[in-house]
């Protein structure tokens, strides 16, 4: 199904976005065949503003993921889940097929879950503009260094 990724997203090396695990399991380990076909088949997967996927990140089809959410190393979003705004998928916890999770949800340790009532989003792009500025003085210096290369100096 179609993939939707908003702006301002991060997705890591070897994640895997709107995978299908019934059909691969089933059928022949390349992703073809298979009798696991449900009705959600060729669901796509939406993914919203400023959403970071790390590494090695597995989200099946017909998810949804919230604005601001993080999803860490090797985490796992199950088949048709809608992950909230805001959420932290903690490393290797994982949101069950099907499940809805609330806004602000963090998943953490083996699966355990609280509600983060911080309302984190002003810090996060409090964050996001500051790693801006260290992006555009890195860049600065860049463009410096490779002036005064050419330039002899």
């Amino acid at each position: 199904g179609p993939l939707t990724i908003g702006s301002g997203c991060v997705i890591g090396e070897f994640a895997s976005v709107g995978v299908n695990v019934d059909k691969d399991v089933e059928g022949d380990g390349n992703g073809e065949g298979g009798e696991g076909e449900t009705e959600e088949e060729g669901a796509g997967v939406m993914i919203e503003d400023h959403v970071v996927i790390d590494a090695r990140v597995v989200v099946e089809e017909g998810c949804r993921i919230g604005e601001g959410t993080i999803v860490e190393c090797g985490g796992r979003i199950g088949r048709g889940a809608k992950v909230g705004k805001y959420c932290k998928i903690a490393p290797l916890c994982s949101v069950a097929a099907g499940e809805i999770l609330p806004d602000y949800t963090v998943i953490y340790g083996f699966n355990s879950r609280r509600v983060d009532h911080s309302k984190p989003e002003a810090a996060r792009a409090k964050a996001a503009e500051a790693l801006v500025e260290v992006l555009k003085k890195a860049e600065m210096a860049i463009r410096a260094t490779q002036s005064a290369r050419k330039t002899g100096n």
